[in-house]
């Protein structure tokens, strides 16, 4: 059976990005050496793109248990977005390295994350778009000292994104927002305990606003505003392949 040029083509093209793909992900889980806590949201990207960046956060959250009441922290993350299908994005995160804690500085922890997400464009008529959006995240903190005191944190994000778009030279601006659901869990194992103290955050329904830009087609930049017991927000910059 003869097999056009084309073909040929679409094949190779598609083996290539698999390929950098899979490279990329690799990279950003051993090159990480900031913490990460990353839930990357925003409007879906075009069919095939690939876009790696950088984000920063800062984060403040109230809990339900006394002896852990309120926290606050910021963090930075490398991230990896792929457009699998017009009506689907994914987003990775994940990283393995050392970090300290300012309450145990005896300790010495080794940290794993992985993350997970969806964007999903629902309806789409004229500049407007509506789409859904959902993460998971978790991040264990082995403490390898004598005092193993392990730590735990799991994320769920949702939320329904209202959104549109339009260009400006060579850049592409895109503006989105609607209500979300930010809830986390910390799970902490003092001292070799095999049953975590657990904390739930209590407000956990929100809202997010955010506007993203694509500059000449590859440089993105993106900042929003996440509220859930406090303004929260998060800037991002990457490029887009």
């Amino acid at each position: 059976m003869a097999v056009s040029n084309s073909a040929l083509k679409v094949t190779t093209v598609t083996k290539t990005r698999i390929g950098i793909l899979t490279i990329l992900i690799a990279i950003a889980s051993v090159i990480t050496v900031l913490p990460v806590r990353a839930q990357i949201m925003g409007p879906a990207i075009e069919r095939h793109a690939l876009e790696l960046g950088y984000t920063f956060k800062w984060y403040e959250r109230d809990f339900d248990t006394l002896n852990q009441d309120s926290g606050e922290w910021s963090a930075g993350a490398f991230y990896l977005r792929f457009g699998a299908c017009r009506w689907a994005t994914l987003s990775f995160e994940g990283g393995l390295w050392d970090v300290d804690h300012d309450d145990f500085p005896d300790n010495d922890y080794r940290r794993y994350v992985f993350g997970v997400g969806l964007t999903s464009l629902l309806y789409a008529r004229e500049r407007f778009e509506l789409g859904v959006s959902g993460h998971y995240s978790e991040i264990f903190d082995h403490d390898r000292s004598q005092n193993q005191f392990h730590k735990n944190t799991r994320n769920i994000t949702a939320a329904i994104q209202l959104q549109t778009s339009w260009d400006l030279e060579r850049t592409t601006i895109e503006l989105w927002g609607g209500p979300a659901l930010i809830y986390d869990q910390s799970r902490q194992y003092p001292w070799q305990s095999n049953e975590p103290v657990r904390a739930n955050t209590t407000g956990n329904f929100g809202i997010v606003v955010g506007v993203n830009f694509l500059f000449v087609e590859h440089i993105s930049a993106f900042g929003y505003v996440a509220y859930a017991d406090a303004l929260q927000p998060r800037l991002g910059a990457g490029y887009r392949f």
